[in-house]
């Protein structure tokens, strides 16, 4: 889940194209690749140049330029050279703000950084606008001399190999694709300083750490400090003002005044804006003059509750809910009601930064405020998905003995055939219909029958077999990709044991058949597992089992 803290009244920034000097060179964006590739365990490989160990195709990064940056991510883009198959590729460094450290040494093939869905430094390559399918690190080094979120990309980028993957779900999670290709990105230090796009005053004045240079269009991340303004009068300081045309905020001046000492505006109402500064909102439909803490405000108003002396006590939450219900204001946590399950939901980027008390829960949860996100249990069927199901390792509540959580928010029955011990019989030429919605991950580890584990949802069919006879089992899905192995012969035990899958298959993609042929040498029960291979993967199939001779 991305993080929720907004700029000033809430508004996005979005700073898509790099300004300034384009050149680059070698010292700066390109180095000696000294890394040694291990192959083992992934999905893809075997489709590159053949000078690399791993069959991977070997590129170099060039010039780094803007991405785009927003409230919550910023990304890089470096252009990779030579083209992957004739087609032209950007390696991307996407930074999300999590509670994590954005200056440092990382390892961004493990954890979180290990997949699309939760990474907060994401290394990945992309062909064009395309963001359904391309390639994310599996191994790599990433080294930070610099906060990536203040413009300047300064560290290096070593040992990367990235696999060929889609995006998929709804928590945009990176699923190796099949026998897919890889890249081995030579080893590049970079160190470069960028200017947002609409940046109006020089390029070296963008974040110098030095002066907030105010009305430059897109407001100076040093206006956020305790510097200099350049570009107000006295007594006026610099704060963020949402351009609504292009999505931005911009930099403006504005009369300041203090809520606490009650130093009132001489023309609008005393509000707080960013860096903890109180400061004069004076167009009219900013504010609703009735509205009080827990009625509803105007259309488009962001403050509400102004007292006697002008002064803003609420805000129109048009920023968590969206509910337009005037909130209260908060510097932290324990201003609001914690009894009730509320926080101090931020929405300036000061120190310390206000906001206003608003459940912690979302609009749609259905169970009592204390179970979301409690970090104990995955708690199923409450409206809307829950951050603790996550964690596959958590009890699952809310659920009956014979229901499984499905992705977080739905309580499913469990299959009857979830278990060899309860597989459903085979009739040769007879084709039947199942689903994997709903049963539970048994029998993941089917290597070496297929490339990679199999830890999605799984159902067992068994059929008997003579020495001699083959196996032909066809399995179709709605639209899910789906994976098929064989285990036995024996009674339903043998199916614990790992080593014996003794045939599988997962080489087709979503919504398209595949099929495993098998000839029994010994006599006896097999076990058909319908599988995928990773947890969002389930659905409707039909399965056909033909005996010959």
């Amino acid at each position: 889940m991305r993080a929720s803290t907004l700029s000033f009244l809430g508004a996005l920034a979005v700073l898509s194209t790099a300004c300034g000097d384009d050149d680059a060179t070698a010292d700066t964006d390109a180095g000696t690749n000294d890394a040694s590739i291990d192959g083992g365990g992934s999905d893809a490989g075997g489709n590159g140049d053949a000078g690399d160990p791993d069959g991977c195709i070997a590129v170099r990064a060039t010039t780094w330029t803007l991405e785009g940056l927003d409230d919550v991510s910023i990304g890089y883009l470096a252009r990779l050279v030579p083209e992957v198959d004739g087609d032209v590729y950007d390696l991307s460094i996407q930074f999300y703000r999590y509670e994590t450290e954005y200056v440092g040494t990382f390892d961004v093939s493990t954890g979180p950084d290990s997949n699309h869905e939760s990474c907060a430094h994401c290394v990945q390559a992309w062909h064009g606008t395309d963001r359904s399918r391309g390639f994310f690190v599996t191994e790599g080094t990433l080294e930070l001399t610099s906060d990536p979120f203040e413009m300047r990309l300064a560290g290096s980028l070593t040992g990367a190999r990235l696999i060929e993957v889609t995006i998929e779900g709804p928590t945009l999670m990176s699923v190796p694709v099949p026998d897919g290709r890889c890249l081995v990105v030579e080893d590049v230090e970079f160190d470069r300083t960028f200017a947002p796009e609409g940046w109006t005053c020089a390029t070296e004045s963008w974040h110098d750490g030095e002066t907030c240079d105010c009305g430059c269009g897109p407001i100076d991340p040093d206006c956020y400090e305790d510097l200099p303004i350049e570009g107000c009068f006295p007594g006026e300081v610099c704060v963020g003002v949402p351009n609504q045309e292009i999505l931005r905020i911009d930099g403006a001046c504005k009369e300041a005044c203090d809520r606490a000492t009650g130093d009132a505006c001489d023309v609008g109402v005393c509000s707080f804006g960013p860096n903890n500064v109180d400061v004069c909102v004076s167009e009219l439909e900013d504010w609703d003059p009735e509205a009080d803490v827990g009625e509803t405000c105007a259309e488009g108003a962001g403050f509400c509750a102004i007292d006697e002396g002008g002064f803003v006590r609420g805000v129109c939450d048009i920023h968590d809910r969206n509910d337009r219900e005037c909130k209260p204001t908060c510097d932290e946590d324990t201003d609001c009601d914690v009894a009730a399950f509320e926080r101090c939901y931020t929405i300036t980027a000061g120190w310390p930064p206000e906001g206003f008390c608003s459940p912690r829960y979302p609009l749609d949860w259905t169970c009592s405020g204390d179970r979301y996100e409690d970090g104990t249990y995955c708690d199923c069927a409450c409206g809307v998905f829950d951050p603790d199901c996550y964690d596959e390792t958590r009890a699952v509540r809310g659920c009956g003995d014979d229901e499984t959580c499905v992705d977080g928010s739905a309580c499913e029955p469990i299959p009857a055939n979830d278990t060899c011990a309860a597989a459903i019989p085979l009739t040769p030429g007879t084709p039947v219909t199942g689903n994997t919605l709903g049963a539970l991950p048994q029998y993941a580890a089917a290597t070496p029958c297929v490339t990679s584990e199999q830890r999605g949802p799984d159902v067992v069919y068994s059929i008997a077999l003579t020495a001699g006879q083959t196996l032909t089992v066809t399995a179709t899905p709605s639209e899910h990709n789906l994976a098929l192995s064989l285990r036995g012969p024996g009674a339903a035990s043998v199916c614990d044991a790992t080593s014996s899958c003794i045939a599988g298959v997962d080489a087709r993609e979503r919504a398209m058949a595949e099929t495993l042929t098998h000839t029994a040498t010994t006599a006896g029960t097999y076990y058909v597992i319908v599988d995928s291979f990773w947890s969002g993967e389930y659905g409707e199939f039909t399965l056909n089992a033909t005996v010959t001779p």
